[in-house]
């Protein structure tokens, strides 16, 4: 079958936004959060713990999960 890459890494090179367990069940509901630290157009991994729980794109002064994963696996995120 084809090779498997760990989520992880497909998300390496993007900017990171920690959140805490309240955001990231809003996010796990689509809910966009406010960010002023991340550049405006960017795409981010959304990370609880060290686990990517969604990766969203920055918009005016908001971050908006646009894939937000399910029981993801608990492989930290590296930090760029």
């Amino acid at each position: 079958g084809a090779p498997t890459v760990p989520l992880a890494r497909l998300v390496a090179h993007l900017p990171v936004m920690d959140v805490d367990a309240s955001e990231a069940e809003r996010v796990g509901h689509g809910i966009a959060l406010p960010s002023f630290t991340i550049p405006a157009g960017s795409d981010v991994a959304m990370v609880h713990d060290g686990t990517l729980v969604a990766v969203g794109r920055h918009t005016g002064d908001r971050v908006r999960p646009v894939v937000v994963l399910h029981g993801a696996s608990g492989e930290p995120v590296p930090r760029s």
